[in-house]
């Protein structure tokens, strides 16, 4: 799960923009769903923040998922969001639903995004957002661990595992703060600059990795991405930056963030047949070869992307960059120099090139059966916990506070107008006294009296008020009902089943064993008992550090403390 949030300032200009992308943007939404709040809200908190003279009036938090979510999953994760940052359902001017097809057409196709108040109307104070990157990473963490989904690396691990002081959260998190982060193939603001300029950033990196994956060989993906029209080049303000630029000349993006890779394994993948690392492979830390020669004699002219220049055998500084060993071989053919070296020196050098190419090409071999393994075992889960789901008794439906007002209000509209028509008419009236009748006996008939709801509350407190009551009133029985669902046993074992699905998943995606996979896919249950046999210790071998709890899935208790009335996780989806 991923949580991003910005400041909007209280300018008009500003809060324009933000409500029309909420709202207004359908040619880039395929659903656009407001579930909370209303334009004169946002106005509201924006003549706010500029009576009190503050410079933000509100906070945009975006949530999103590549797996998909519960309504219930989601309102808890808008709950922690409100906990975290100390904001209430009443502060939150909108809630939209986004749903749009997703470029890799796998992840979720919906995400959220919450305008959420930020300056007090009583008393003018600021929300406070400090620390908010840290903070938002510390609730996806823990949003992850609770339900059993991938764990996600972020910037700030450390200070996210001295932020949590559940020890169980603690040791599944402790592996997540080893080794480098996860690349981006592009920022906000280049996303924007990218659609002013008509170009889908998010469209070209998925083709980049495609065109990279039907490829065998650096040779081959350069051809195909000129083929394409495209041209891999140095970077204008950063030479030694390899980038994609489309046939007009504008950067597509840094072409390892596109690719996903460490600029390091880059510059090992552009080394041509015969140039190998003096390690078997990128990840080693050591340098690549220090003196290289071309095997074309005579010529003192290296072609490097595209450009013509003058070169000497190339000799990497102390300090130089990741693609100085091999700035002057991406086109041009280079071997190792072996002059003056012993027949049998050359023989070994040669068989630990061949060495280091056979283990590359075999890693490779096995990545890519790994992921197709997963997806298959990844679309084999999704058909069982649907089965399993559809022999459950069916959950009980919770309607939003709206809704069930909207339907207790028309079964009583006819009524109470009358009564209002014949109000006019005095106190004493015969048609007055009448219509009351009716009003108590057409709330009796729709079983309003036991929740307490006569005619003479309804007519102190307004139709639309009295209704609001009533249905919240409602509301509660059908929550009642839905934790006694929760509670029923087919349903905690399907839970429990699911969330060792979960854990068997991340399992599998981080550690190559064959053993479980193929079990996994015969039988995902024996496939789970095996993983808890090999419990935390076969946990750690993974390269992410991760911890597989053995432990059974937490029961819900049968007593729940009441949520706040002015509490979020309420909020309908």
């Amino acid at each position: 799960m991923i949580i991003k949030s910005t400041r909007i300032r209280a300018t008009a200009r500003s809060m324009t923009q933000i409500v029309r992308h909420l709202l207004d943007k359908p040619d880039e939404n395929e659903v656009i769903h407001l579930i909370r709040g209303s334009r004169a809200d946002v106005r509201m908190a924006f003549d706010d923040a500029r009576d009190f003279g503050r410079k933000n009036a509100a906070a945009h938090f975006i949530l999103a998922s590549q797996e998909k979510l519960a309504p219930r999953q989601v309102r808890d994760a808008i709950a922690m969001i409100g906990k975290e940052f100390g904001f209430s359902r009443d502060d939150v001017k909108l809630c939209v639903r986004h749903q749009k097809s997703r470029h890799d057409g796998e992840s979720w196709n919906q995400h959220f995004h919450l305008l959420v108040q930020m300056v007090n109307p009583a008393n003018g104070r600021v929300m406070d957002m400090s620390h908010s990157y840290a903070r938002q990473e510390k609730i996806e963490r823990i949003f992850e661990v609770k339900n059993g989904m991938r764990l996600l690396k972020g910037r700030h691990n450390r200070a996210v595992l001295q932020a949590i002081t559940d020890p169980t959260i603690r040791d599944r998190l402790a592996g997540l703060a080893q080794g480098g982060l996860d690349g981006h193939a592009y920022t906000a603001t280049a996303k924007e600059t990218g659609k002013r300029l008509g170009v889908d950033r998010a469209a070209i990196r998925q083709e980049v990795r495609t065109l990279w994956s039907q490829s065998d060989g650096w040779k081959a993906f350069r051809t195909a991405i000129e083929e394409r029209g495209w041209r891999i080049g140095p970077g204008t303000r950063k030479p030694d930056v390899i980038v994609l630029t489309d046939g007009e000349g504008r950067m597509l993006g840094s072409l390892c963030r596109l690719l996903g890779m460490k600029k390091a394994e880059l510059a090992w993948r552009m080394l041509p047949d015969g140039i190998t690392p003096e390690a078997s492979g990128p990840s080693s830390g050591k340098q690549l070869p220090a003196k290289v020669t071309r095997s074309s004699s005579g010529s003192n002219q290296a072609e490097t992307l595209g450009r013509q220049r003058k070169t000497t055998p190339v000799t990497p500084s102390s300090k130089g960059h990741w693609l100085d060993p091999v700035r002057e071989q991406i086109i041009s053919t280079m071997t190792l120099n072996l002059q003056g070296k012993s027949e049998e020196f050359r023989r070994a050098e040669i068989a630990t090139a061949e060495r280091a190419k056979a283990q590359a090409d075999a890693s490779t071999q096995q990545l890519a059966e790994q992921k197709k393994f997963y997806r298959d075992f990844c679309r084999m889960i999704d058909e069982l916990l649907a089965s399993r789901q559809a022999v459950l008794p069916p959950a009980p439906q919770i309607r939003a506070i709206d809704e069930i007002a909207a339907e207790c209000e028309s079964k009583i509209t006819s009524a109470y107008t009358a009564y209002r028509k014949a109000d006019e008419w005095g106190f004493l009236n015969p048609w007055r006294i009448l219509r009351r009748r009716q009003l108590d006996a057409a709330l009796k008939a729709s079983g309003f009296d036991a929740h307490d709801m006569n005619a003479a509350t309804v007519i102190r407190e307004g139709l639309p008020a009295a209704m609001t009551q009533v249905a919240q009133a409602i509301q509660r029985q059908e929550r009642r009902k839905h934790r006694e669902w929760e509670r029923h046993p087919n349903v905690q074992a399907y839970e429990a089943f699911r969330t060792d699905l979960r854990q068997l998943q991340n399992r599998l995606h981080d550690l190559a064993d064959s053993r479980l996979m193929e079990m996994a896919l015969k039988d995902p249950s024996a496939a789970i008992r095996e993983m808890k046999r090999q419990g935390v210790t076969g946990a750690q071998k993974s390269d992410y550090g991760e911890r597989i709890s053995t432990s059974p899935a937490p029961q819900p208790s049968p007593k729940r403390s009441r949520q706040p009335k002015n509490g979020i996780s309420d909020i309908e989806i």
